[in-house]
């Protein structure tokens, strides 16, 4: 379950890596061609947390028509080998050596302790030293109001390996968890009062919207929820969790689908924008066109 809120957490932040000029086809799924390939690789949306994560028949055709699956995050570390298993410590500290009571006064570590607890189940009393941002992580599945909570990543990953094809990852948990440190303390601090005294999760309604959009194929809807003030300005300060990551991840990408054809599973909202995947691979020379 810990991968699940790390990797959605990342997910949800990225919500908003996108430009109010591009139209998109309504797929997840598109084929990246051209720029000298000789085998086509394919690119598709995820969302990291879902009650439903099905493969369609065109996402599975495209996975047996490639030779590696890449995620966000190698499969390994996500579900590590039984017989290898060793315990990775991800939670996103913070500075200083500091605890939630060097932010919180009394009153206010109640209101969020008494919010979280009846939320969740998470006792902040257990989280002393962890970032604010990680304890926001355990809203997500009482908002989704899933009999059993799922991702994408298990989906594809369950079917890569039935097929027995290779798989990898574009970054690392640490990486992630080195990213989410990085929020400002204070605006989470902020952000889990404002929720905590109006007893209703901020992302409620937006959560609800982007299942809804997904389900449809409706990468424009997904971009006008992540352009949208009321949904996610909260969580648009840190550019190394946006584009960045995008920008990281092209010289990747270019280098694999030179070799061999490969299968991209990221989280939508990095298909979308200026700098999201799409546009960028584009600007490499790369044909990407939708799949239906």
């Amino acid at each position: 379950m810990k991968f699940l809120k790390i990797l959605g957490i990342i997910g949800l932040l990225l919500f908003c890596s996108c430009s109010d000029d591009d139209e998109y086809a309504k797929t997840m799924l598109w084929k990246i061609e051209g720029n000298g390939l000789e085998q086509a690789s394919y690119l598709f949306g995820t969302l990291h947390l879902t009650c439903d994560a099905t493969l369609k028949k065109k996402v599975e055709r495209a996975i047996e028509a490639s030779e590696i699956l890449m995620l966000e995050l190698h499969p390994d570390e996500i579900w590590p080998p039984e017989e290898d298993y060793e315990y990775v410590e991800v939670e996103p500290s913070l500075p200083d050596g500091k605890t939630l009571h060097d932010y919180l006064t009394d009153e206010q570590y109640r209101t969020i302790r008494t919010y979280l607890i009846q939320l969740g189940d998470v006792d902040i009393d257990d989280y002393q030293t962890t970032h604010p941002i990680y304890l926001s992580l355990y809203r997500v599945p009482p908002e989704l109001n899933c009999p059993l909570l799922d991702s994408f990543e298990r989906a594809l990953t369950d079917y890569a390996f039935d097929s027995n094809l290779e798989y990898g990852g574009l970054e690392t948990l640490q990486f992630q968890a080195e990213l989410l440190a990085e929020r400002p303390v204070e605006l989470h601090i902020k952000y889990l009062l404002k929720e905590a005294r109006s007893g209703k999760p901020a992302s409620n309604d937006w959560m609800r919207l982007i299942q809804i959009h997904y389900k449809n194929e409706n990468l424009n809807g997904i971009k006008r929820i992540a352009l949208s003030d009321k949904y996610t300005k909260t969580w648009r300060d840190n550019p190394r969790i946006l584009d960045a990551r995008n920008l990281n991840w092209i010289p990747k990408i270019d280098s694999l689908v030179q070799k061999k054809p490969a299968f991209f599973g990221v989280g939508a909202a990095h298909l979308v924008g200026d700098n999201g995947l799409i546009r960028l691979l584009e600007a490499k020379g790369y044909t990407l066109t939708p799949v239906f």
